[in-house]
């Protein structure tokens, strides 16, 4: 298979992914809603019912030309610049999921010139597999501490001890274990996608992990987060896709012959995830996903600036002491079908943005934590 077809046929599996994970989530893409929108630039207008129905529909109706006809360039930017228009309006639509495959197709969009003008497809290829690697070394960074170990890991595995099928041995010895070392793996992973001698067997275990993600998050498993089944499946045939039977070549000297919006694409992929470590990065566009260190806390109140609170929120707060407290992930999960970003700073502008909501007599919100 040459180079252009096979990056043909990902840019179909990738949209085909986008679309099963945000029907799973419709309510996300939607601005009339009870959960509030909190744009990446706190006070920027957002997009008015019912036109921001018509930028989402306009939106699917390019990526879906887009899919049919992957050699065409127009549909694949007018898809760009409408869910970037979506996604900028609030920092929840910023999905891990989203912004891997959209910063992908990023790097797939002068795919269409190249293929008319006869140039080698080879420095795309490049850019694409390590910016699809990426996510595998960084999941698995970003989750090597005890939070994972001791907390994560028991949540994802214990509800599979109520199958009657499997043995509570089996699950101890061999799916605890494997669980555990899911860090370990998931880098592994990354680093022999990238070597030539080890590619089918890091093709192999990268579809491993993911059967085995789907098995302990899915239906028979913890049933929760259904919007990264799509995802996950997506990623086996890419990980085909783009690798298998697939030789190497020399990235340093592939990846400067792309261009520079797709540098930018590979850089928030493989470089700037690093400055989460920092607390310069967001935690969801670092693929810190499910990682133990990485929830979303609770927005809390004191009850002086609590006037009203409406009765959507009353089976997801609760009061302590003084305080009020709303589950963020639960109102989450309830109201766009998948779980929040969970970065301090955006539960932050979050509870700004239901200051004036519970106390409309308030004239500015006090800093956060006070």
């Amino acid at each position: 298979m040459d180079d252009f077809r096979r990056l043909f046929l990902a840019k179909q599996v990738i949209f085909l992914g986008i679309f099963s994970c945000m029907a799973l989530c419709l309510p996300l893409w939607l601005n009339s809603r009870p959960l509030p929108l909190l744009p990446l630039l706190e006070g920027m207008p957002v997009i008015r019912h019912p036109f921001d129905q018509v930028l989402l529909a306009l939106t699917f109706l390019f990526g879906l030309v887009s899919m049919i006809w992957p050699k065409k360039a127009w549909p694949g930017i007018l898809f760009l610049a409408g869910i970037t228009s979506i996604m900028v309006q609030d920092w929840n639509r910023m999905q891990p999921w989203l912004f891997h495959f959209v910063l992908l197709l990023v790097i797939l969009q002068t795919l269409p010139t190249l293929y008319k003008r006869y140039l080698p497809a080879k420095p795309v290829l490049a850019a694409f597999q390590l910016g699809f690697v990426a996510l595998y070394f960084w999941s698995g960074w970003y989750k090597m501490n005890d939070g994972f170990s001791n907390h994560i890991v028991p949540y994802v595995v214990y509800p599979i001890y109520d199958m009657w099928w499997l043995d509570h041995h089996l699950i101890h010895r061999v799916i605890y274990r494997f669980a555990l070392l899911t860090p370990y793996l998931e880098m592994a992973t990354a680093i022999g996608l990238l070597i030539p001698k080890t590619r089918f067997l890091a093709i192999l275990l990268g579809s491993f992990i993911h059967l085995g993600i789907l098995f302990l998050l899915g239906p028979y498993g913890l049933n929760v987060n259904e919007v990264i089944w799509p995802w996950n499946l997506v990623l086996i045939p890419l990980l085909f896709l783009l690798f298998f039977r697939q030789k190497t070549f020399d990235f340093d000297r592939q990846l400067f012959r792309i261009q520079w919006i797709g540098l930018i694409a590979l850089a928030l992929l493989v470089v700037f995830p690093a400055l989460n470590m920092t607390g310069y990065y967001n935690k969801a566009l670092s693929f810190e996903l499910y990682s133990g260190t990485n929830f979303t806390r609770h927005l809390q109140f004191h009850r002086d600036q609590v006037k009203t609170l409406p009765s959507h929120l009353d089976e997801i707060s609760y009061n302590f002491k003084d305080s009020i407290y709303i589950r963020t992930y639960e109102w989450a999960l309830r109201d766009i079908k998948t779980p929040p970003n969970p970065d301090p700073r955006v539960t932050d502008q979050w509870q700004r943005r239901l200051l004036p909501v519970f106390n409309p007599e308030r004239k500015e919100p006090e800093p956060p934590g006070r």
